[in-house]
């Protein structure tokens, strides 16, 4: 879903980025979820936490952490692409060895 940059001068010291609660719906993702964004324009996606709000965006806005307007060289009105970001598969193997399963190799390594 291509989104519409908006500044808050939000220093999150991680990548953070703000869905309008419409969006998060539209997107299927809730807070503390992950998802990519990706400059439409050139370079390599970042993952980000999403949180979400009401009345400081509009449907089809993002505000995106300082960390993340830097690293895929956006600015305010600049459109991005966003989509859900799958957890990485060592999150699955870590409950895995919490419930007392015993790891393959592959598994193992990916953690």
């Amino acid at each position: 879903m291509l989104l519409k940059v908006k500044s808050l001068n939000l220093i999150a010291g991680k990548p953070i980025a703000i869905l309008h609660q419409n969006t998060a719906k539209k997107l299927a993702v809730y807070v503390a979820e992950r998802v990519r964004i990706k400059n439409k324009n050139n370079g390599l996606p970042i993952t980000a936490t999403v949180d979400i709000a009401k009345g400081i965006l509009k449907e089809g806005e993002i505000a995106l952490s300082s960390e993340i307007l830097k690293g895929l060289s956006v600015k305010e009105g600049d459109l991005v692409e966003v989509n859900f970001a799958q957890k990485p598969s060592s999150t699955y193997y870590i409950l895995k060895k919490l419930n007392g399963e015993k790891l393959s190799q592959e598994e193992f390594n990916a953690i």
